[in-house]
């Protein structure tokens, strides 16, 4: 009796056990699909409102002092005037430099004491640029505390990007599984086994990668259409060949096709952040952030109409051309859809999660201020632009070198299709 109590008390407390352990994943779970949830949130509603974030970001000398003391005393209620002077004495370094300075180690207050916005004055000149500087004190101060919480956040974002990389994700063991089934279905279940990034060619797991929604049709027209081609008769898997090929063969020679076409849009994560981060083509909006690989097809299929006659130079003659196709002012979600391209998908805020951080999102904010009220140029950049043939761009007034193709240009500043004959030189 005391062994078949023991054995029971036992087996109890083995259950209890396991019942915590399922308890306990199915809360992390719930806590993570929380967190995802309300990363996608933070994304959606911070890249849908523009602020020029490059005030704080980057250095700013046209900065009156005054409004730079402003946007450190924000975060730093208690610091002396001083210490704040002399942080932001240098205007060849950023505010968000000058804030490190004062709070070394240390992030921004989160509450802070609001000023009270000062009554109307008369509508002098003075008064006018008063008006301004306290506007500018308004934004600064709450932009410089965002920036400072994204830069803390942004080096654990980036650990935990590396972390669920290729190469980590390549170095964990991994589980074989037991299959039964032919070695044609076993080609399907486990394709695609590795994916490689186009850009850096490092391969992996795909859970490591982020490839696009038109690589992920791919993959699964894949899946769905290998049963057709394991019943394919030897006919049909002949085709223009002397010899037959195995099922197995024409099964690997068809999904070697789909790999193929699914290679240019896949990215990891780190080099997919990298092209997001190095063009502006997507002017900071959702709509408009296609991966590398979709871009280009995006780009190839622009198109202007001059109308009436004109002249080409290869056949030397005259040529006719109608209004069909006319692409003017249009993004790249407006070439998807007068293109008829509806299989080619922006990046979804729920993949965009994985890829950028808190301060890349700050960023692509500052993009899309910038796109509303673009920077200008130096004096000595323009000459080299002159002397490279730039043209600039017939809406944000931008410089744009282009390397031959057609007449119709994809603004590298605005992302919108301007044509090339019709735009001024710079």
């Amino acid at each position: 009796m005391a062994g078949s109590h023991r054995r029971s008390m036992h087996v109890g407390s083995h259950g209890r056990s396991t019942h915590v352990g399922r308890s306990s994943k199915t809360t992390q779970a719930k806590a993570h699909a929380a967190s995802h949830r309300k990363a996608v949130k933070q994304l959606k509603e911070g890249l849908a409102s523009p602020q020029p974030f490059r005030k704080v970001l980057e250095p700013a000398p046209e900065l009156p002092l005054r409004v730079r003391v402003a946007a450190l005393r924000h975060c730093c209620p208690g610091a002396t005037d001083s210490t704040l002077r002399r942080a932001v004495k240098d205007k060849g370094q950023a505010l968000l430099t000058a804030l490190r300075l004062v709070l070394p180690g240390r992030g921004p207050t989160p509450k802070t004491a609001e000023r009270k916005r000062p009554a109307p004055s008369r509508s002098t000149a003075k008064a006018v640029k008063r008006q301004q500087c306290v506007t500018a004190e308004e934004r600064l101060g709450p932009m410089l505390a965002e920036a400072a919480r994204a830069e803390a956040e942004q080096e654990r974002f980036l650990s935990a990007q590396h972390a669920e990389g290729p190469e980590s994700a390549a170095a964990r063991p991994q589980k074989r599984r037991k299959c039964q089934k032919g070695a044609a279905t076993q080609l399907c279940d486990g394709f695609p086994a590795t994916l490689r990034c186009c850009a850096c060619n490092e391969a992996g797991l795909p859970a490591s990668m982020v490839p696009c929604n038109f690589a992920m049709q791919k993959v699964a027209y894949a899946r769905r259409a290998t049963k057709s081609w394991v019943k394919a008769a030897a006919t049909m898997r002949r085709g223009k060949k002397r010899s037959t090929p195995s099922r197995e063969a024409y099964v690997t020679e068809k999904l070697r096709e789909v790999a193929k076409e699914v290679d240019p849009h896949v990215f990891c994560a780190s080099c997919l952040r990298t092209y997001l981060m190095g063009t502006t083509v997507h002017g900071g909006d959702l709509h408009k952030m296609f991966c590398p690989g979709c871009t280009k097809l995006l780009r190839d299929s622009a198109e202007v109409a001059h109308g009436g006659w004109h002249w080409c130079e290869e056949c030397r003659e005259f040529h006719f051309s109608s209004d069909e196709f006319d692409m003017t002012g249009l993004g790249l979600d407006g070439i998807r859809i007068e293109t008829g391209m509806r299989h080619i998908q922006p990046l979804g805020p729920e993949l965009l999660t994985r890829v950028l951080g808190p301060m890349d999102q700050l960023r692509l904010r500052d993009v899309a201020d910038s796109i509303v009220e673009p920077p200008r140029l130096a004096h000595g950049l323009l000459k080299v632009l002159r002397l490279q043939g730039a043209r600039r761009c017939s809406f944000c007034g931008q410089a744009q070198v282009v390397d031959g193709g057609c007449n119709a240009v994809l603004c590298e500043s605005c992302g919108l299709v301007f044509d090339w004959d019709a735009a001024k030189p710079v």
